[in-house]
């Protein structure tokens, strides 16, 4: 069993007349005593003070009743306290705006306990509102109950005292299921707001982590407080004060339909985004703590799929991994109107649409993923394609351009292959690069691309005097696929090839352009070796280039 604060409010309007008068009854009044609670033994009481609530609409005198038989000694203590009550209230009624309370309202303090049961747990009361009217509100203090500090009994009553507000701004409001979570919510954080650092429900904040992730705010209790203190944080007392009349003015009905009309979506998603991140604090600056639980945590791969379930006013919530060096598609269906999904890493703070890519190139990721809607029941199912780049392939994803050691090198490659066999007939080859270049690109999707941009190099033959001069262009791409087999090795696979070459020959006066397909590479299928490091990458065995063109440095991603 534990300590709780607060007790749901019991109706007792019978007690009050219709025209305006002082305190409905007095001390001496048969029975009157157990207006305040039932148990009580028949016996007169009496009144120990009064103190007077000031605040921006009005006054009330607030009076101090103990039973016949209960001691005196402490009186002065708390009349005491009920003075510094008082004078917390006003300011924070003010600063909430548009708040009433009856002109009148007794206190009984009770020297009895009270015990009471929400969701199957038993709990000891500090406090009840007993019953209420359009001029005098009652509520009940168990002193009984435990020991209680000076400050556990400014936010018990002040929580209490919230209720005679609620019921003397909205007179035709009823108590009941449908606005128990506003109501609990608004009257905890008003007491909270009047007694700063009180964590008499703390256990209540706690497990809102529970509600949220399995039912609506809707269907809260006293755990609906902490939705009060995020919409304090957006906008302060007054808009706490302005939903609290959105929502007394609704009256009772369908709370789902109030809620949608009184919530404001951006109110809710910030609510929702700042209570994940540990952003939510209590009235006085103290943090709540952000949820761990989630509902489910999903790794990828191997999973191919996951579904975001939720309904209004509920956070549904995952934990998923994706794993290194892997390249992910995320895709999904349309969604269901009114819903939202965002994600974020689960030790950061901005939050995002789901992404369609994940690349786990640095590392890792983990990414904590809510849905949450306003209008009612909704799913977004997400498939999950996954491409293995394999140990070390990602550092070669990006784009690269040869460096001039490379580009001089594929040219010098017609030295090597005709120069010998001229110079054995008594003639001369010189080749050399003339211009332009290539780029090598690795896609995180396990695909890649050698594209030449103009790349050029020309040839002179000299034979017995003759001269002849071969000038080569080179432009188009080679596709093909890739993996990371081994640290150092990988597997291509070729796709696709539009290559083109323009040569030009010229003898004497005599010019030929003979433009052509470049042939594509003579196998579908080969290894590729590489060492990469940073921004440095030299490769061995790809298509279209040769081992002398192995040097390659990071194109700079554009800004």
């Amino acid at each position: 069993m534990r300590v709780l604060g607060l007790l749901g409010v019991i109706t007792l309007l019978s007690l009050f007349g219709s025209e305006a008068r002082a305190f409905s009854s007095t001390c001496e009044t048969p029975g009157y005593i157990q207006a305040f609670d039932p148990s009580f033994a028949p016996q007169p009481c009496e009144e120990i003070g009064q103190v007077t609530l000031r605040y921006g609409g009005g006054t009330s005198t607030i009076r101090f009743l103990r039973t016949a038989s209960d001691w005196h000694t402490d009186d002065a203590y708390w009349l005491g306290l009920a003075q510094n009550l008082a004078d917390r209230m006003g300011p924070a009624m003010t600063d909430m705006g548009g708040l009433s309370i009856q002109p009148y309202v007794s206190v009984m303090l009770s020297p009895t306990t009270l015990e009471f049961q929400v969701d199957s747990e038993t709990f000891t009361a500090h406090a009840n509102t007993a019953g209420h009217g359009p001029e005098e509100c009652l509520v009940t203090f168990y002193k009984a109950s435990s020991d209680i500090s000076p400050e556990q009994f400014i936010y018990s009553v002040a929580h209490e005292l919230f209720h005679c507000i609620s019921f003397t701004t909205y007179p035709a409001i009823e108590y009941g299921d449908d606005v128990r979570w506003w109501m609990e919510g608004t009257a905890d954080y008003f007491a909270a707001a009047v007694a700063p650092g009180v964590r008499s429900h703390q256990g209540w904040v706690d497990r809102f982590a529970d509600r949220s992730l399995t039912s609506r705010l809707i269907d809260a209790n006293y755990d609906a407080q902490v939705f009060f203190f995020g919409i304090a944080n957006q906008s302060g007392p007054r808009g706490v004060g302005d939903l609290f009349h959105a929502l007394g003015a609704a009256g009772n009905g369908d709370p789902l339909a109030i809620a949608q009309g009184a919530i404001a979506p951006d109110q809710w998603t910030t609510f929702v985004e700042a209570y994940l991140n540990g952003q939510v604090t209590w009235p006085n600056g103290d943090p709540i703590a952000a949820p761990t639980n989630v509902r489910a945590n999903v790794v990828f791969p191997p999973g191919e799929s996951f579904a975001m379930e939720t309904d209004a006013f509920r956070i549904d919530r995952i934990k998923a991994s994706f794993a290194k060096d892997h390249h992910f598609v995320l895709t999904s269906p349309p969604q269901t109107e009114g819903l939202t999904v965002r994600t974020r890493p689960p030790k950061g703070i901005g939050w995002t649409e789901v992404p369609e890519t994940v690349d786990t190139c640095d590392e890792e990721q983990n990414q904590m993923i809510y849905a949450t809607s306003l209008v009612g029941p909704a799913t977004a199912d997400y498939a999950v394609e996954t491409t293995d780049l394999g140990p070390g392939g990602c550092c070669l994803v990006g784009g690269w351009q040869p460096d001039q050691a490379s580009l001089e090198a594929l040219s010098d490659l017609g030295n090597s292959m005709g120069g010998p066999a001229l110079a054995m007939a008594g003639g001369s080859l010189n080749c050399s690069y003339s211009g332009g270049g290539w780029v090598l690109d690795f896609y995180p999707d396990g695909r890649g691309a050698i594209t030449y941009k103009s790349y050029g190099n020309q040839c002179t033959a000299t034979m017995q005097g003759n001269k002849m001069k071969v000038e080569q262009t080179r432009d188009g791409t080679t596709e093909f696929g890739w993996r990371v087999v081994k640290p150092g090795a990988a597997e291509l696979q070729f796709l696709d090839h539009s290559m083109t070459q323009s040569m030009v020959l010229r003898m004497g006066p005599v010019e030929q352009v003979m433009p052509s397909d470049y042939p594509g590479p003579s196998t579908n299928a080969n290894g590729m070796s590489f060492k990469c490091e940073g921004d440095r990458l030299t490769v061995e065995g790809m298509f279209d280039l040769l081992s002398k063109a192995a040097g390659h440095d990071r194109i700079p991603p554009e800004e």
